[in-house]
């Protein structure tokens, strides 16, 4: 792959013996690219088209500082050339990284993989939002990143590097909040995280899941708890009585059959009134009983969700 991206020269990708000009409809959306029309140097992003495979994987920009780019990108999940049309499968180690003004990304379905430090260095990114097609993370994807403080790994992800490596400063990552029951396979000993920072998982993971005895505890040098941080009393049957909680992913609040491989049968009187955070609620089978005026007073609560056992 051969790029032009100097002077007025098109940036271009060359897959085989085929050249594509990249053309306009290959930027990253309205809120990517609010250029003037004579802005000459309008950036685009520029991929490597896999002929073969179909699939396209996103390299980066051209000239953002030369262009009203508002730090907001949402890349798109197809690109056409030559009359075909390439899946965006992938985003190419350090793709992103040292760009002064990225602040958000929404990586769309279709993307699987985020290569090496392919964020390294954005020190304005605040909010990246992943697909639940990503499997891969590379090593040091967020290293030198940090406004980020949290971020949301789905639960199709099955690989990840460390977030930082010696030598590199940990992203601001302060919760990594698994979708998953399951843990993902890690490529170091230690996450790469800062010191401080936790891993939340679904209060329905076995610790087992990720190498572990009981949670919380410590899982790749990180501190790790489930998900939801719920209040419970033991009952004498030896069931759960949830009595209330901290704060919500979300705003859904997600009341688990089980917590810890502890039966889950009530929910105390008054356990959530006034929690202005919760916005949903779900009650697994299993939970026989909502005791009075468990939510009154949630006044951004909007839909609920109740299991036939109660």
């Amino acid at each position: 792959v051969s790029w032009l991206t100097t002077g007025k020269v098109a940036p271009v990708a060359t897959t085989g013996e085929e050249t594509f000009e990249v053309p306009a409809a290959w930027n990253c959306g309205r809120e990517f690219l609010k250029v003037a029309a004579t802005d000459d140097l309008a950036p685009v992003c520029l991929w490597t088209l896999d002929a073969e495979r179909k699939t396209a994987e996103l390299r980066g920009i051209v000239s953002s500082s030369q262009s009203t780019f508002n730090g907001r990108m949402t890349p798109p999940n197809a690109v056409t050339a030559g009359g075909a049309t390439y899946a965006a499968g992938s985003i190419a180690g350090e793709a992103f990284a040292n760009e002064p003004k990225l602040v958000a990304v929404d990586i769309p379905t279709n993307f699987t993989a985020i290569g090496t430090g392919a964020f390294r260095g954005c020190v304005n990114l605040e909010s990246v939002l992943l697909p639940e097609s990503m499997k891969t993370l590379g090593a040091s994807v967020f290293a030198g990143c940090p406004k980020l403080d949290t971020l949301v790994i789905p639960k199709s992800v099955e690989r990840i590097g460390p977030f930082s490596s010696a030598g590199e400063q940990a992203p601001g990552i302060e919760r990594v909040i698994f979708l998953g029951d399951r843990g993902p396979s890690v490529e170091a000993a230690t996450l790469g995280l800062k010191d401080g920072a936790v891993c939340l998982v679904p209060p329905t993971a076995d610790p087992r899941d990720w190498g572990l005895d009981r949670i919380p505890g410590t899982w790749h040098g990180c501190r790790i708890e489930y998900q939801i941080d719920l209040s419970t009393m033991k009952e004498p049957d030896g069931s759960l009585t949830v009595t209330g909680c901290g704060w919500v992913t979300g705003g859904e609040l997600h009341i688990p059959s089980k917590i810890g491989g502890r039966q889950v049968r009530r929910i105390a009187d008054g356990a959530f009134r006034n929690h202005k955070e919760i916005s949903s609620v779900i009650v697994s089978e299993g939970v026989l009983e909502i005791g009075g005026v468990a939510f009154a007073g949630c006044d951004n609560l909007k839909t609920v969700e109740i299991a036939s056992t109660v």
